[in-house]
């Protein structure tokens, strides 16, 4: 209201400002942009932007699903052949024969982590 046009008046004197307000009349001046005015900033440009944002997520959320459903099922035919490999190593071998593949083939894995793997290979 009138506080905020008392801050506006750069007058010296207060006396000198009363006298101005009382002989100035006040104006309101509203302005709108004409229908050609306005369609030049209106565009549809933002939905654009944002419908391609949103397939680039949707496209980025599909993939990774496929890969984790892929993934998943790579595990489970591994472990699947996995346990056949051990029914099938615990029905032809007896418990002290298994004991001791499983020991050697654990200790070839440790120093295979270790030691050159590529030996066979002309590696070194």
């Amino acid at each position: 209201g009138e506080s905020g046009e008392d801050e506006n008046f750069h007058e010296a004197e207060p006396s000198n400002r009363e006298d101005v307000r009382q002989k100035s009349a006040r104006y309101v001046v509203r302005v709108y942009p004409s229908k050609s005015f306005e369609n030049t900033y209106v565009s549809s440009r933002p939905a654009v932007f944002a419908t391609i944002v949103a397939l680039i997520f949707f496209f980025t959320s599909m993939t990774f699903i496929i890969y984790d459903c892929l993934v998943e099922n790579r595990n489970s035919v591994i472990m699947n052949r996995a346990v056949q490999t051990s029914k099938i190593v615990h029905s032809l071998f007896p418990a002290t024969v298994r004991e001791r593949m499983l020991k050697t083939e654990s200790g070839s894995e440790d120093n295979g982590r270790f030691r050159g793997k590529g030996k066979g290979k002309g590696k070194g």
